[in-house]
């Protein structure tokens, strides 16, 4: 009973069929996974942010791994796999079809009346929430197109110890500080490594439910929906994971030095640190 009106209630800052920016000639790329069960809509929040920084930000939504995906020609894919059944194989597959996106991404330049010309692919990062963050992290690992990655709250179900070299930004929930793979993580990289950590945010903290639950709490009847969001402000956890998020990619992607990655956090609520081994 809560669908047909709760989406009556959501909009965005986006539009269908944009135009490309003619602020400059071409734009630099970034790729997003979900996570895992997750519909790419409910990351709205964190991908239009991104590409309001000046990118071209491709969403993907992994078939299978979700509750259902609908194709342009009226396919619907229901099936759904578990991850707990073999995880290190769906972890390969979510990363090689991060891959694969980047490769139809490259003959999307060369050929599209929209795009053709316009994207920079020489820098390229990638993001991911959840599951998607692994997936991130595995992207880094194994493609050199990619420049930086950012890991939104996952855990890591590729390589343990994947020893990159490129710049990495972890971004933790207190639900996962006692994940005893975060700092084996952060120990074997080679390059630049950020962590970030808000104590009082949880898991969904990073999703678009976080700034969905008065309205879903208000179509319920009141009360609070408790979608395993943190005690923190949920406008003030987005507004941290962003502009962290923002800064990492301008340094490590567009080129463009950001102080807020040399200090530590501004605000009393996370915890910011250069990672050293």
């Amino acid at each position: 009973g809560i669908f047909s009106r709760y989406f009556d209630y959501l909009f965005s800052h986006s539009h269908h069929d944009a135009p490309v920016s003619d602020g400059q000639a071409r734009w630099p790329l970034l790729l997003f996974s979900h996570g895992y069960g997750v519909q790419l809509p409910n990351q709205t929040a964190l991908v239009q942010n991104a590409a309001s920084h000046g990118y071209v930000v491709v969403g993907l939504q992994h078939t299978y791994s979700t509750g259902f995906t609908l194709f342009e020609d009226g396919t619907l894919a229901t099936a759904y796999m578990d991850p707990a059944v073999d995880t290190p194989s769906v972890q390969a597959m979510w990363t090689e079809d991060l891959s694969f996106v980047l490769d139809e991404v490259e003959q999307l330049d060369a050929l599209d009346a929209r795009f053709g010309g316009r994207l920079d692919l020489e820098r390229v990062g990638v993001f991911g929430y959840s599951f998607g963050g692994s997936t991130a992290s595995e992207l880094c690992r194994t493609d050199d197109r990619v420049l930086a990655g950012v890991n939104l709250d996952g855990t890591f179900y590729g390589d343990t110890e994947p020893g990159f070299d490129v710049p990495f930004l972890l971004i933790n929930a207190a639900n996962n500080f006692v994940d005893d793979l975060r700092q084996p993580f952060l120990d074997s990289l080679t390059g630049p490594a950020y962590n970030l950590s808000l104590p009082d945010a949880r898991h969904a903290n990073f999703n678009d439910y976080a700034l969905q639950d008065a309205y879903i709490s208000e179509l319920i009847g009141g009360g609070h929906h408790g979608l395993a969001i943190g005690a923190m402000d949920t406008g003030l956890a987005y507004e941290i994971v962003h502009t962290y998020v923002a800064a990492f990619f301008s340094q490590h992607v567009a080129g463009e030095p950001a102080s807020l990655l040399s200090q530590g956090s501004p605000w009393p609520e996370a915890v910011f640190e250069v990672w050293s081994p």
